[in-house]
């Protein structure tokens, strides 16, 4: 059994919001479809907003437009218990900019994610980059993206991610521009890219991150009688490693192309797979999360004031007590 009601409404005469709630219910047909199994609470919606209000969107300085959902799910455990199965937040942006000077436009987009589950969650701001693959269930996100052409011929990209998760945390960039030069018998193309790829993983601690960047030049002139071209690359990639376990390793390679092909490698150490990361249930046990069967996520390490302990009670100077 499930129902929706859609919402139009205006905030402060600035931002244009639909909203489109949806509850499903879940009845046992077994107990004639009077016990509840669980229910699922989804809610969509878009929100657009134009600054200053009133004005062309075409001609804006700041346009934001995000399509947004959530849910939530709460199922009923082996226990016969209800309880929840998870929660989910995500968004993305889409045909958002922001005008800058002289009338350059930076084009805007990107999505991002919040999973709870009862065992584990994720927050990600841009998607989750090369390094790992996302879990089932994880939404596939584009990196936050921010594009501008301040004139013609010159292009840059930006593009950024961030997420966090139970066992990991990763952050990476990707940089790329390109110049176009079109002068009378002369037509050259530069273009450059540049990635910063990172993962840390909490137990077993281990990082693990890649670097990237390339050149590439062109140029080709038209004669009258002939014509001549003349390309140049270079290229560079490593991927280095540390950690528990794990020496400080790196694998690599710079090619550079000039009328021939030239590979350089770049090795040391011993590049292995990475550690297995820990279950919650180990990560716990490490750590020493757990106190009495209940988890004790919550620790404050006193630097500074500690006069004294009694009965397993810290005693403090109110003026020196530094956490």
């Amino acid at each position: 059994l499930f129902f929706g009601l859609g919402v139009r409404a205006k905030l402060v005469e600035l931002v244009e919001l639909f909203l489109m709630p949806v509850v499903t219910l879940e009845f046992d047909p077994k107990e004639r479809f009077t016990k509840l199994n669980g229910f699922k609470v989804q809610l969509f919606g878009m929100a657009s907003a134009v600054f200053p209000k009133g004005v062309d969107p075409s001609l804006a300085r700041l346009v934001i437009k995000l399509a947004a959902g959530a849910e939530l799910q709460v199922t009923r455990n082996q226990k016969g218990e209800l309880g929840m199965k998870h929660i989910l937040v995500g968004g993305t942006l889409f045909d958002s900019q922001l005008r800058l000077v002289n009338d350059v436009v930076l084009d805007i987009k990107g999505g991002f994610a919040f999973i709870k589950q009862p065992d584990n969650f994720m927050l990600s701001i841009g998607g989750y980059g090369t390094l790992i693959k996302p879990k089932p269930g994880w939404p596939m996100l584009d990196p936050i993206s921010l594009s501008f052409n301040p004139v013609d011929d010159v292009g840059l990209d930006l593009a950024f991610y961030f997420f966090v998760c139970d066992k990991c945390l990763g952050v990476g960039m990707e940089v790329d521009g390109h110049l176009d030069i079109d002068f009378k018998a002369v037509d050259a193309t530069a273009s450059l890219n540049f990635g910063l790829h990172a993962l840390i993983n909490y137990a077993p601690f281990y990082v693990e991150a890649e670097v990237h960047a390339g050149i590439h030049l062109s140029v080709h002139v038209d004669l009258w009688l002939c014509s001549k071209s003349a390309d140049f690359d270079l290229d560079a990639h490593l991927k280095i490693q540390f950690g528990e376990g794990l020496d400080f390793s790196g694998d690599g390679e710079v090619r550079v192309h000039v009328l021939h092909t030239f590979k350089i490698p770049i090795k040391w150490g011993d590049m292995q797979e990475g550690p297995a990361s820990l279950s919650w249930a180990a990560y716990v046990d490490k750590f020493g999360l757990e106190k009495d069967g209940k988890l004790d996520l919550a620790k404050v390490r006193i630097s500074q004031g500690l006069v004294g302990r009694k009965d397993g009670i810290a005693i403090v100077s109110s003026d020196a007590v530094a956490l």
